[in-house]
Formats: C-alpha cells, sequence, structure tokens
C-alpha cells in the first residue's frame, strides 16, 4: 500500500522510517573553500559523509552530501508490501519489483526473509545474486506463502552496500470471513480492531472498540483530493454485491456513488472495483461522511448503511445498534501514525445478525474529522506547514547589532480542540529541555465538546544543530490517550556562513523529508555544471498536473546575505522574490511576479511574507501554458542564465569555472518530494537555488539559499 500524501498543509511528518530523534546535530565538517571556509562554506551534522564528514576534520567530507554508509536504502519496492489470501494448506505466491531509482549503480547483495512467522514465507528470483542494478534497473521477486493457517508476518530485507529495503509480508490462510483484526494484521497495519477473540470474526456491539476514534463525519485536509484504498470485502457473494460513495454530512438524500464490488471479489483482500468506478473525489469544503449499501440484506425494504449514526434509523428492532461504521487512526508498519488517514470499516447486516465489521474496509486519505463530528482531540500546527503534527523551528544563538532587525522562527502555536460530543480531560502537556510548552490554560483542563488549548512552544536549545523532540498530549481519550506532535529546530550560533544548515540538514534533518538531496559519493557544488545529484529532476520548464487545480508555492526556508550594517558600505536586505516564466517569451519582459518574502526573514524556516502578516505562500494559475521560474536572478532554464567563467586552458585553476563543451549556469534545481519512508508524494517537488553575483566573487553551490515547496506541478514534456 503506497501512502498519499495530499499537500495543503503537508501531512506526514511523524517520524517514521530513516528518522532521528536523539536530539542532536552531531559533529562538523570543516571549511569548505578556503582557509576561511568561504560563504556559507562547510558541512556539520551527520548528513555530512566522506572523510572526517562526522568529528570535524578540514576536508569537511562531503559538503552536503549524504553520508556514503549512511544506511539508506536505495531500492524501491512496488508495492511495498505483499499481502496474500488463500486457504489453509494452499500455497500461493506473489510478485514485486525492486527498482534502483538512485543516480548510480547498486550492487543487490541478498534477498531474505525473517519475523515471527519467516518460515512460511520464500523468496526467489532477482537472477543470481550478487546483481549490479544500473539506474533505472529493476528486478522481480517472487514471494511465496505456504498457507499456513491463520495470519503469518515477516519482512523482506534486500540488502546493498548502501543499506535494506524492507518490505513487510502477510500472508492470510482461512477458510470463510476473517476478523478485522485479522485484516489489518495481514496487511501490517498495527492497529487494535477490537475483536475480543482475533480468531473469529464476532466483534461486540459497543460504542467504540479498540483504537476506534468515533469520527462521524470528515473534512478534505488539504489540496488535491480524497482517496480510499480498498483492503478487504468480505459480505454475501450475490450479485449486486458491494455498492459505496459519499454524502455531504447530514443529508442522506445527497449520495454520490464511487465504486461497486463485483461479485467474484465479495470475499477477497484488497479488492477491485468494477469498470467505471474510481477510488477519489473532491467533496470541496464541506463536511461529509462514507455510505454502504450491501442489497442482500435488504429484506425488509431500502436501507443504507451512513458514516453518521444519527441516519442509520433502519436499524431500531430488537437488539439494534445504529453505529455501522467504525473509523480507526491508520498507522504504517512501523507504528508511525499516518497523518489525515483513518480506516474506515462497516457492518451492512442489522446487528441482531451478528456483527463483524469486516464488509468493507477501507485507508482514507487526505481527511480530518469534522468540527463536531465526534472522534477526540484535532492537532493543529497554526503554522500550518509541514503538516498539523509536525512544528519547524530556527533559531541564532547570538545576533549582533549588525544583522539587525533580522528575525528567528523560535516559536509556534499548537492548538487542541475537543471534536468529540463529550468532555475529554486534558491531563498534561510536555516536551523535552530543548523545547519549551506553555499552555494556555491551566492544567489538567477539562474541555468540553468544541474547546480548545494553545499551546505556545518556544525552542530555547542551546547546543547541537538539528534538534528533534516531540509534544506530548495526555488525555482520557480512549481511542487515543497519548498524541505527540514533531518538534524539529535548528540552531546556529551566528547568522551566515559559515553557521548555515545545508540544504541535507533543510530538507531531510529538519522537514524530515525523505528526499535523497545528495547520493553517496556525490557533491552538491558541481560548479554550475549541468548534472544530477541525488533524486533531482532535470526539468527547466514545467505544467500543471491537476489542470482544474492551481499551482501551490510556499517559502519553506531561506538562508542568504541580508542585513549587515558593519560593512562599508551597509547591506541591506533584499527579502526573498519569486517570478513564473513563460516559455518561449522574452525574460524578464514577461515575468509574472508571484511573491516578496520579508526583510527580517532570510536566515530562518518557515519565513513570512513582506507585510509579516502571514507565512511566505502563494497560488498562481498558468492554464495550459509550460512555464518556469525566475528566483532573484536565477532561471530554470539554464538558455536564460549567465554561463560561469570558462575553465583555464593552459593548466591554471579557477573557481568557478565551466568546461568547454559543458552546459553551466545550474543554480534552479528540484527534487520530487517524499515521505520520511521514501514514499515519493505525487506532482510535488523541492526547488532550491544557488544565488551568484555577476563575477562569481562568492558563489559557493550550497543551494541553501532559497527554498520552495511546490504542488501539482510535473515537468513539462
Amino acid at each position: 500500500m503506497r501512502q498519499v500524501w495530499a499537500l495543503g498543509v503537508v501531512a506526514v511528518l511523524a517520524c517514521a522510517v530513516g528518522c532521528s530523534n536523539d536530539g542532536s546535530g552531531g559533529g562538523g565538517g570543516g571549511p569548505d573553500g578556503g582557509p576561511d571556509g568561504g560563504k556559507d562554506g562547510g558541512c556539520t551534522g551527520p548528513s555530512c559523509g566522506g572523510t572526517d564528514g562526522g568529528d570535524g576534520g578540514l576536508d569537511g567530507g562531503n559538503p552536503d552530501g549524504g553520508n556514503p554508509d549512511g544506511g539508506v536504502a536505495s531500492l524501491t519496492a512496488t508495492p511495498d508490501r505483499i499481502v496474500i489470501g488463500t486457504t489453509p494448506g494452499a500455497a500461493k505466491s506473489a510478485q514485486l519489483t525492486l527498482q534502483n531509482l538512485s543516480s548510480g549503480a547498486l550492487t543487490l547483495q541478498s534477498l531474505g526473509i525473517d519475523g515471527p512467522q519467516a518460515s512460511a514465507f520464500q523468496v526467489s528470483g532477482g537472477g543470481t545474486l550478487p546483481a549490479t542494478l544500473q539506474p533505472g534497473a529493476s528486478v522481480d521477486v517472487t514471494v511465496g506463502f505456504s498457507g499456513a493457517a491463520g495470519v503469518s508476518r515477516g519482512t523482506l530485507s534486500a540488502v546493498t552496500a548502501t543499506g535494506a529495503t524492507a518490505v513487510p509480508l502477510g500472508g492470510l490462510a482461512i477458510n470463510g470471513e476473517p476478523s478485522l483484526q485479522w485484516i489489518f494484521d495481514v496487511h501490517n497495519i498495527p492497529v487494535n480492531a477490537g475483536n475480543p477473540d482475533p480468531t473469529k470474526r464476532d466483534f461486540p456491539p459497543v460504542p467504540l472498540a479498540g483504537d476506534e476514534t468515533g469520527i462521524q463525519s470528515f473534512v478534505k485536509a488539504g489540496d488535491g483530493p480524497v482517496t480510499l484504498q480498498l483492503i478487504g470485502s468480505y459480505g454475501p457473494p450475490q450479485e449486486p454485491v458491494g455498492i459505496n460513495g459519499w454524502y455531504p454530512s447530514g443529508n442522506g438524500a445527497g449520495r454520490t456513488e464511487l465504486f461497486r464490488i463485483a461479485q467474484a471479489n465479495a470475499q477477497v483482500l484488497d479488492p477491485p472495483i468494477e469498470n467505471l468506478g474510481t477510488l477519489s473525489f473532491d467533496p470541496g469544503t464541506a463536511a461529509f461522511g462514507f455510505w454502504n449499501e450491501w442489497p442482500f440484506w435488504e429484506t425488509s425494504g431500502k436501507y443504507v448503511v451512513y458514516q453518521e449514526d444519527r441516519l442509520n434509523t433502519w436499524d431500531t428492532g430488537a437488539g439494534g445498534v445504529q453505529h455501522h461504521m467504525r473509523v480507526y487512526p491508520y498507522r504504517n508498519p512501523d507504528g508511525s501514525l499516518e497523518p489525515h488517514a483513518y480506516i474506515v470499516t462497516t457492518e451492512e447486516a442489522p446487528i441482531s445478525a451478528g456483527p463483524d465489521y469486516n464488509d468493507i474496509v477501507y485507508i482514507v486519505r487526505n481527511v480530518s474529522p469534522a468540527t463536531g463530528a465526534g472522534g477526540a482531540l484535532q492537532i493543529q500546527n497554526l503554522d500550518a506547514f509541514p503538516a498539523d503534527d509536525f512544528a519547524v523551528f530556527s533559531t541564532i544563538a547570538t545576533i549582533s547589532n549588525c544583522f539587525t532587525p533580522l528575525a528567528v522562527k523560535d516559536s509556534g502555536v499548537i492548538r487542541i480542540r475537543n471534536l468529540s460530543g463529550r468532555t475529554v480531560a486534558v491531563s498534561s502537556i510536555g516536551t523535552t529541555p530543548e523545547f519549551m510548552a506553555n499552555p494556555s490554560v491551566p492544567l489538567p483542563k477539562d474541555l468540553a465538546s468544541g474547546e480548545s488549548i494553545d499551546v505556545t512552544v518556544n525552542f530555547v536549545a542551546t547546543t547541537g544543530r538539528v534538534v528533534r523532540s516531540a509534544l506530548t498530549i495526555t488525555s482520557n481519550d480512549p481511542a487515543a490517550p497519548t498524541r505527540t506532535v514533531t518538534l524539529s529546530g535548528f540552531r546556529q550560533d551566528a547568522p551566515q556562513s559559515p553557521h548555515e544548515p545545508t540544504l541535507q540538514e533543510i530538507v531531510h534533518d529538519l522537514f524530515g523529508f525523505g528526499t535523497t538531496i545528495v547520493g553517496p559519493g556525490q557533491d552538491i557544488d558541481n560548479e554550475g555544471r549541468l548534472e544530477t545529484v541525488g533524486d533531482e529532476v532535470l526539468s527547466p520548464y514545467w505544467v500543471k498536473a491537476d489542470p482544474n487545480q492551481p499551482v501551490s508555492v510556499r517559502l519553506m526556508s531561506a538562508w542568504h546575505s541580508g542585513y549587515d550594517n558593519c560593512k562599508t558600505p551597509k547591506d541591506v536586505s533584499y527579502g526573498s522574490n519569486l517570478w513564473w516564466i513563460e516559455k518561449g517569451l522574452k525574460s524578464p519582459d514577461n515575468d509574472h511576479y508571484l511573491m516578496t518574502a520579508a526583510l527580517e526573514d532570510v536566515q530562518r524556516v518557515v519565513p513570512r511574507d513582506q507585510g509579516l502578516t502571514r507565512p511566505a505562500t502563494v497560488t498562481f494559475n498558468p492554464g495550459a501554458k509550460v512555464f518556469g521560474w525566475r528566483v532573484e536572478g536565477e532561471y530554470s532554464d539554464e538558455a536564460l542564465q549567465q554561463q560561469e567563467p570558462a575553465c583555464p586552458t593552459d593548466g591554471g585553476t579557477r573557481f568557478p569555472c565551466c568546461p568547454a563543451g559543458v552546459t553551466c549556469g545550474h543554480r534552479v534545481r528540484f527534487w520530487p518530494v517524499k515521505l520520511a519512508d521514501g514514499t515519493p508524494v505525487a506532482n510535488t517537488y523541492v526547488m532550491s537555488i544557488d544565488w551568484h553575483p555577476s563575477d562569481f566573487s562568492t558563489s559557493n553551490y550550497d543551494f541553501n539559499d532559497e527554498t520552495y515547496f511546490l504542488q501539482n506541478i510535473n515537468p513539462a514534456p
């Protein structure tokens, strides 16, 4: 199951695979570019690979680079987990593809299976190992399941020199229908369904079970559609089978059909839908719920199962319970909570028939509980980026008068709102010493329905560079007594070089994305040559991905020159400026201005607009036009850029320089956004630039000057 990250605010980022939670920034790499380190030079922290990169050696290892021995998996598995359903004793197999998406060749050294029931699985394929995979190359692997009765789980490990790609394995062998818990278990979803005995499908008709939230309706969480992923269908195998869709909250008559399940797939894991159905939709900004209809059960008139209990008025007979849908939080196989993702399960029969809540089971993404729609505590990061449960900060230990009025981002507000219909007692809110949490009211606090608490979080670390912590919220909410918000901060000793973060520290360590900025053995400083590093894509021009939605832009961070009143003449800050350009038209005459960030916010995360009233964000609609980008005086099209000076032909040296016959001017770069576990986020990219003066005298190619988060774009054909 691939995660889908719906992004108006980015949902994701509770530290899953590959994030460090030790709160340390690591040692530093040494000077980069001469005795004084050069402007913005040097690389510190665990992201710096190469010789001495972890202990401050003079060479600094690989500036901005990834650690060659950092253990980051380099093969991508499709699908990202194996789920096999069969009957006891009947062996069955499934295939997956391992692809090398890195920029260099990889050697697949071994394939192995471990875990609690590893012996129930076998692996074959992949060719003769070790096998070398060139960039983009792939191999097919077959996983066999023995048909051992019940649920079996394991992990396939594909090992390369740069780490291991772990693929969760699940096998279910049963005669008849599985319990809801076993449907979760075979998909390696660590959520408690609430079955008293998972070996039986019987389910208690209680108001809330296991990790259930009680959510009665949703709202869309961010840009893009709401998506569904079916993981189970276990109902009567008579045609027609299941009919499913969504409706405006409170209006059962306003149903919209999404999909149907064919008779042949009435009792299977991961059922496909019939032709012409869809698993995505856009409900707009209004609250909505899901509905299901299983015609087999319509023995006494037509009825529909609704997410809102109050609409299930048909089940009021003996033993009747109107709670026919249960909603659970969705967790990844490693236990991390995926923001804005829930599991929806249904019971299509009257409760008197004996409920199992396994009739239709799916994961819904890009949703949040609607206000007053049940559930318990809604967590909201008022910065809105990178996610509701992930907040970023930055601070500077010493700002001399030379750099005033430079501003830092050392505080933020987390809002905790009770969305349930009952009182929820919040007993404590705490974090680690690097952050201070100050609730707006004394604790403990009984939150009535709809009431909220604002928690001001201050980043107060006195050591380290990248510091990771968590805000922990404890309450008597039976579905989730402990909630966490990831807190991520960057601390620098003083403004500007050599104290700024590397781009790797910004994108991966601070914001928690799984994007590979610089791969093993690579250097982001290639003196402006048109070459890729890490996951970078080369595309001077772009198009909208969804023609019905605008392009969305957010300035993630800025670390460039600004105020320096001690210079002669004085430097004045020029903020951060952005345009989009039309392909084929003369620039700058036809550049389209988008935004300017605050003059004070040139050394921090989440810069504000020039009015200091909101984060620096903008949307625009280029229509069907092919477009590029202009950031300051830098262009995404190298043909519009000033080229670096030619390299000497007499054996001398010059920095920077462009070899004969090579395209240079590559100072605007793009990387696809990936979740912490490496899952790509559709149509979403990071753009970073390196500014240059006309004489290139202070160029350093660190690409941290301005970093933008771009949504709803694809490379132009």
